[in-house]
């Protein structure tokens, strides 16, 4: 799985900066996601994201983009 590549944004060329950001949906799901951003103009582009899903046990469930 290849991360962290350097990537300049779509829109105005600059270099976009790699981040991630948490979302907790309820008590028993969890979002990871892993994204470049531009810092002049805001574009987001999504890489990778983590679900995570308690339910016994923890799910982990990988989405690639």
């Amino acid at each position: 799985m290849e991360m962290m590549k350097e990537m300049d944004c779509p829109r105005c060329g600059v270099r976009m900066d790699f981040q991630a950001e948490t979302e907790i949906m309820s008590d028993k799901l969890k979002k990871i996601r892993y994204l470049y951003k531009c810092p002049a103009c805001g574009v987001k582009t999504s890489d990778l994201e983590l679900r995570l899903t308690r339910d016994g046990g923890v799910t982990i469930s990988v989405y690639s983009f």
